[in-house]
């Protein structure tokens, strides 16, 4: 390598700057493709197999291949010709897919200048370089130890010796234009790597291996100049980045052939009807249990295993257990008898003669259900019916109602039953302990049920005593509802009324409402009141139809039901839409009161606006400081109804004739502020008289209230007498600056 001064040095960091650029990204997807064709690869020209072989814990493997530089473009550029690699890896393999290893390598390369400039002679020149590396990886396997074919990746830190080779040292020396008398220095840098690879066993001593690693660095500086000052130099600030791609042989430390475990392949049952499922079947799970999966208790069970991987030269232990508990012999047969109904968990475990079952491998498990065969009987009840006197001669259904007939029986074993009705003699369609019967005409309509166990050891099928359905020509219970007013305003009431025929004796009547109240739910003539129906805020009138509803139930039990509808209607009321707010003595409608009579109130009035067709009510005020301005009040009222009415300029065009005001001096009224009033926060810009200070508690004594009512409603209780608003001074007005 050269130097120029010996003061000009600094860290040859520009060198290899390209970790960050896209030929950097360009190099670390080279490496991660390299590694990726090295497992491919090594996929293809290896054959699958089972062979394992015993967990290799350390592993000695020389290597050999080659680096290989990214060109640098910072600067005059450089150019690190690929080169040989030489070196030694040591690998402890402690986990079953984590490892450990320790490397160190040796390549030599060719160093030149891609833009030299011109009468240096040191950059025209190529230069050799040693470097030296030591690292410490982390290696994942995604294969388990003793498999044949063990793809990993890798990655870790270390460091690089970079040394300039003896020539280059001398060159440097002599070409310099301004020696020093010092040769190029050896640096050290720290790095890391990145990248994968593949192991290859050919037997348990010997393998291959191929590995494609980055290796990122700090680029030395060998004591050069960093800046150009028409000497040799290279910049500051760059990385160091190479592929190395290698391949080596592989001793590994401890050998012979990993033994595959014994297992249970499989388990036969005798009688196959005997097994129910996998272990994990409970009491609770023995829902549908029948003769087609189980054994009657008592009855021996034959289970027969098979047995994979014995060793050659051993034989199997068998170790039977049913629910945990050691049964049997040293066979691979086992004859149980189940003494008790229940379930039975029978579990097969093997291992090498004298050895015990190896904790860690799973025994294999068949679930067997015994049933109580024992002989017994159906507990049977009465056939019941809703009403009770469908069933009662005298009493009955009405024809064309349905009486529900319910029986109850139990098997003491638990089996499931199955219930078979019978009406006038034919079969009814359905499995269950209740019917529901509608006569269709008068007479009498007989039931019949014979409930029958689903069980092999079934009992005797039980039958409780028929019943007659008894059906009557009664009049049908009919009700009609109505409302003295079915057109109401909210807020007023009506009776209700229900008039019941066809009952027999008297009749329980209770009334129901979709919306309001009921006063005395429970008779044939409630009141409804309708206050307290909700109506969402509108300038619209608004009708809701409300739905009374009357169950009637007579003394036989039969019911019937009726409705009516209430109208209810809620007219539009008056809004107090705000009040603007006046400068002290002042008449003038400020920015603020325009925002809100022009962008707000008067959109609302328009066609199409929530309140069209409404008039304004406008009513002045002035403080008592302000008692000595004549008419200021009715001023007010004027230049504000004269924004909303003018039709030029800025001002909107409501028609003068739907403008009434009152002008009520000092009098106390309610206030409303808006968004513009003595508080706001987003206010436009004022002249100096008409802003509005909000810490001035007197501010709203100077307002005009805007009041939107509807045509025809009294006028709110601010306005003391109503006033049209006078043409002739509307238009002198105009459009109030």
């Amino acid at each position: 390598m050269i130097q120029d001064d010996y003061e000009s040095q600094v860290y040859y960091k520009d060198m290899f700057y390209f970790l960050r650029s896209e030929g950097s990204m360009c190099l670390k997807r080279r490496v991660l493709t390299a590694a990726a064709w090295v497992v491919f690869a090594a996929g293809l020209v290896v054959p699958a197999s089972a062979q394992t072989f015993r967990a290799n814990l350390f592993e000695i493997s020389p290597f050999a291949g080659g680096t290989f530089y990214k060109d640098v473009k910072a600067g005059p550029g450089a150019d690190l010709s690929a080169g040989p690699v030489f070196g030694g890896r040591v690998t402890e393999n402690l986990w079953r897919h984590f490892g450990l290893e320790q490397s160190v390598g040796y390549n030599r390369n060719h160093f030149n200048f891609l833009t030299p400039i011109a009468g240096v002679v040191v950059m025209n020149q190529d230069l050799g370089t040693r470097v030296l590396n030591a690292n410490l990886d982390g290696l994942y396997y995604f294969k388990d130890r003793g498999a044949r074919v063990r793809p990993f990746l890798a990655a870790g830190i270390g460091g690089a010796r970079f040394s300039p080779t003896g020539d280059a040292k001398n060159f440097f020396l002599q070409n310099s234009i301004k020696p020093t008398g010092q040769l190029l220095r050896e640096e050290t840098r720290g790095q890391y790597n990145y990248g994968g690879g593949v192991k290859i066993r050919f037997n348990d001593l010997i393998g291959m291996r191929f590995d494609a690693r980055g290796l990122v660095s700090r680029n030395p500086t060998f004591g050069m100049s960093t800046i150009n000052n028409g000497q040799a130099f290279i910049p500051n600030g760059s990385w160091l980045n190479a592929l190395e791609a290698t391949a080596g042989i592989v001793f590994n430390l401890g050998g012979g052939m990993a033994p595959v475990p014994m297992s249970v392949s499989s388990l036969t049952v005798e009688p196959a009807s005997a097994i129910i499922g996998a272990p994990g079947v409970t009491g609770a799970n023995l829902v549908g249990l029948n003769a087609n999966n189980s054994i009657c208790a008592g009855t021996p069970v034959h289970v027969s295993a098979t047995v994979s991987n014995v060793p050659k030269g051993r034989m199997a232990v068998y170790h039977w257990t049913v629910n945990g508990m050691m049964v049997g012999g040293d066979s691979n047969m086992l004859t149980y008898t189940p003494a008790q109904p229940g379930v039975y968990q029978v579990a097969l475990s093997v291992s090498e003669t004298g050895k015990k079952p190896p904790a860690a491998i799973s025994p294999m498990t068949v679930a067997v259900y015994a049933r109580d065969c024992t002989p017994h009987q159906i507990s049977m009840g009465p056939i019941t019916s809703v009403p009770p006197g469908a069933i009662v001669n005298g009493t009955g259904v009405t024809t064309g109602n349905a009486a529900r007939l319910a029986a109850t029986a139990t098997d003491p074993l638990g089996h499931r039953l199955a219930y078979h009705w019978t009406v006038n003699g034919q079969p009814y369609n359905g499995d269950s302990n209740t019917i529901t019967v509608t006569p269709s005409q008068a007479g009498q309509t007989q039931v019949g049920l014979q409930v029958t166990d689903t069980d092999q050891n079934a009992a005797m099928p039980a039958s409780p005593a028929p019943v007659v359905v008894y059906a009557n020509d009664l009049p049908q219970v009919r009700a009609v509802c109505s409302a003295t007013n079915g057109n109401l305003t909210l807020g007023q009431s009506t009776s209700l009324s229900a008039a019941v025929t066809g009952a027999q004796g008297a009749s329980t009547i209770r009334w129901t409402v979709s919306e309001g109240t009921l006063a005395n739910g429970n008779t044939a003539t409630p009141t409804f009141n309708s206050t307290g129906i909700n109506f969402p805020a509108s300038a619209q009138p608004q009708t809701k139809t409300i739905t009374a509803t009357a169950n009637v139930t007579d003394a036989a039990g039969r019911m019937t039901s009726c409705t009516t509808n209430i109208r209810v209607t809620v007219t539009p009321m008056m809004v107090h839409y705000g009040d603007i707010v006046f400068g002290q003595g002042s008449a003038r409608i400020n920015n603020c009161a325009k925002r809100i009579l022009i962008e707000r109130v008067y959109p609302q009035l328009a066609p199409g606006g929530a309140y069209q067709g409404f008039n304004v009510v406008l009513v002045g005020h002035i403080d008592p400081s302000e008692s000595k301005i004549r008419d200021l009040d009715r001023k007010r009222v004027l230049d504000a109804a004269a924004v909303l009415s003018a039709g030029k300029d800025t001002c909107t065009a409501l028609e003068p004739m739907r403008i009434q005001g009152d002008w009520v001096g000092t009098t106390a009224t309610e206030y409303k502020e808006t968004s513009c009033g003595v508080t706001f926060n987003a206010s436009p810009t004022e002249r100096a008289v008409d802003r509005i200070n909000p810490n001035d508690a007197r501010a709203k004594n100077r307002r005009v209230e805007v009041w939107l009512v509807p045509p025809g409603q009294a006028m709110p209780a601010s306005v003391k007498e109503a006033h049209s608003m006078p043409l002739p001074e509307l238009q002198r007005l105009a459009c109030p600056r």
